[in-house]
């Protein structure tokens, strides 16, 4: 949408300014279109350039030939876009292990806000509490852990209600989703707790 129709993003930025995040698919530096099945002959610096002073929160930019193949970011790609706008740049595309975010934290001062991770999360090639402590400061891990056990406690009201009705259910199938239910309550509850334990001992680190 960012390519084809450049001015109903700038009305939705207008409208909700710092609200609207433009994603920038590239191939080789150009804007990659159609679920990636066409390369542009724009830059992504150019259709970046495109939505400076109208209220654009960030530029997600991946690099779609690295995009789930776990080699690595293409952090000088990601480095150039950034100093090319005023506009902020998330890193995305190809992160495989904490060496690629150390390497994108040395060259943050071009303008990269953040990066995005999926594969590299889902194999566990990488730590989440490690790669929050590679990328920002104690106040920001600091916030995520108060976040997570925010959630955590949140979880834990939840489930009290789970059990609650789970008591006063004698249906055989509606008990079954309700106890699917408290499975998926519980494992909330770890995750978060698990978050909150590893951020707090990197904070002490």
């Amino acid at each position: 949408m960012a390519l084809k129709d450049p001015a109903l993003v700038k009305e939705a930025a207008r409208e909700f300014p710092g609200r609207i995040v433009v994603g920038i698919d590239a191939a080789r530096g150009r804007v990659a279109v159609e679920g990636w099945a066409d390369v542009s002959e724009t830059s992504a610096a150019d259709l970046a350039r495109r939505f400076e002073d109208c209220g654009v929160a960030a530029i997600v930019y991946t690099d779609i030939e690295r995009d789930g193949t776990l080699t690595g970011l293409n952090v000088a790609a990601t480095a150039q876009l950034a100093r090319a706008v005023s506009i902020p740049v998330i890193a995305s595309g190809g992160v495989s292990s904490i060496e690629d975010l150390k390497a994108l934290k040395k060259v943050e001062d071009a303008g990269i806000e953040g990066v995005i991770a999926g594969r590299a999360l889902y194999d566990r090639r990488l730590d989440l509490a490690e790669a929050l402590a590679a990328i920002s400061n104690r106040t920001m891990l600091s916030d995520v852990a108060a976040a997570a056990e925010s959630a955590r406690a949140a979880a834990a009201i939840a489930r009290v209600n789970v059990e609650v009705n789970l008591a006063g259910i004698t249906d055989e199938q509606a008990s079954l989703e309700m106890i699917a239910r408290l499975g998926a309550v519980d494992g909330i509850i770890t995750r978060a707790e698990h978050l909150a334990a590893a951020v707090r001992e990197q904070i002490r680190a």
